[in-house]
């Protein structure tokens, strides 16, 4: 008969008991992990549909609340992106509440086929508030561009 060692024995008790010493230690220091909450803010951008006013280039969003700024977020979806005359929708999530959207920063890598666009508005929504902003300038039309909007 083959003996097993102590070591082997813990390890199959803990398994037992569905737990594992990194389990373990994690409970133990759990009072200094904090839970992470996640705030999701729906971004409905429409294209103007100007010729060509669509684009190809990679597209980013930061929202600048009253309390916080979401991290800078790529926007892509399922099939094309920013047609002329297209409605999107998006999300962008936060590690915490932003409080009331006071800016918004768009940002064009301006490459890919005509990267020129031209955004009419973005509507932003969480639960009940909304915050609308508007958009009259080409963006990315001579490269990478940042362009920052107010309500």
């Amino acid at each position: 008969m083959k003996r097993l060692g102590i070591s082997t024995v813990l390890a199959f008790a803990l398994m037992l008991s569905g737990t594992s010493a990194y389990a373990t230690e994690s409970l133990q220091n759990s009072n200094q992990i904090e839970p992470l909450a996640s705030y999701t803010y729906k971004v409905t951008i429409k294209t103007n549909s100007a010729d060509d006013a669509g684009t190809n280039s990679k597209i980013q969003i930061k929202l600048h609340g009253s309390k916080k700024d979401s991290p800078l977020t790529t926007l892509d979806s399922a099939g094309d992106d920013f047609e002329q005359g297209a409605t999107g929708v998006y999300y962008v999530t936060a590690s915490a509440a932003l409080g009331s959207i006071q800016k918004i920063e768009i940002k064009s890598d301006g490459k890919g086929n005509k990267p020129g666009w031209l955004p009419y508005s973005f509507v932003i929504q969480k639960d009940t508030s909304t915050w609308k902003f508007y958009n009259d300038k080409w963006i990315g039309d001579n490269g990478p561009e940042t362009v920052t909007l107010t309500p």
